[in-house]
């Protein structure tokens, strides 16, 4: 039998709960933004990122006035993983959650639906990301002129053996390949950590802080929280994908949630550049 984990303190508890509310903060700042007007929240992620940059070199620097004070802020958030010179928890929240959106405007097809659905309109931005979804039709929130297919078939693009995408499998794409750090991360991560710690007992492996209930609720919050998703993007449930490939979006996700179970390395960046590819790979 492996042996429990020790009980944590009441004060180690209450450090854990307050920093994972800022996981689930950021989602809530985030998702509506993300269906409204994603090029927008991509820049402004970018801007968010160099101020916490500004605001480290302040910290580490111990400037006057405001050095004290950022310290003195960020002293209640950070782990052993803070235990250099640099902070690096919230970089690495800010990043794993922001990095696929910034990727997943590369990807073919995306860039078409993001810019018409944020330039749409259409009362509901949300409608835009689901518009391709009705089959045969270009959807309400087309820009003029567009056409159902946001690549054309001739210039070849597309995964695998599909020479287009449809502006419906953009829009599946774009979802999923952009809110997968905050699925994984904002969603995942933080009810691994809670309920691991407040109701853990049984280690995922001898020795490990980590526990099979922790883990378990985080694969499942994750699923959970496709479903919403989905639901939210007007996509219906569960997604009116195939049993196929809902079965590989769990694969990928109990990967995800084994992997954060077992790592040592800073799993605000690891898992969603892990979840990532693998969710890609699901879209084929």
């Amino acid at each position: 039998m492996f042996p429990h984990p020790a009980p944590p303190n009441a004060w180690h508890c209450l450090q854990i709960i307050v920093r994972k509310v800022y996981h689930l903060l950021a989602g809530g700042l985030f998702v509506p933004v993300f269906f409204w007007d994603l090029p927008l929240l991509c820049l402004s992620l970018a801007i968010a990122f160099a101020a916490l940059q500004l605001l480290e070199v302040v910290r580490h620097l111990r400037l006057p006035r405001m050095g004290a004070a950022v310290q003195q802020f960020m002293q209640d958030f950070v782990d052993e993983r803070d235990s250099g010179v640099i902070y690096v928890t919230h970089f690495t929240l800010l990043l794993g959650l922001a990095v696929p959106m910034w990727l997943c405007l590369g990807l073919p097809g995306v860039a078409a639906v993001a810019g018409a659905h944020a330039t749409s309109s259409c009362t509901s931005r949300m409608q835009c990301i689901s518009s391709g979804n009705s089959s045969g039709s270009e959807g309400s929130c087309s820009p003029p002129g567009a056409s159902s297919s946001v690549l054309d078939s001739s210039t070849g693009s597309g995964f695998g053996s599909v020479g287009s995408i449809s502006s419906s499998a953009s829009a599946l794409l774009l979802v999923v390949a952009g809110l997968s750090g905050m699925v994984i991360i904002g969603v995942g991560d933080t009810a691994a950590s809670m309920v691991g710690k407040l109701l853990g007992r049984v280690p995922i492996h001898c020795g490990s802080r980590k526990t099979v209930e922790g883990t378990v609720a985080g694969i499942a919050s994750s699923l959970g929280a496709w479903c919403l998703l989905f639901w939210a993007a007007g996509m219906g449930l569960p997604g009116g994908m195939s049993l196929s490939w809902w079965l590989q979006l769990v694969l990928a996700t109990v990967g995800a949630g084994l992997l954060e179970a077992v790592t040592s390395q800073l799993d605000n960046v690891l898992l969603p550049l892990w979840y990532l590819p693998h969710l890609l790979l699901v879209q084929q």
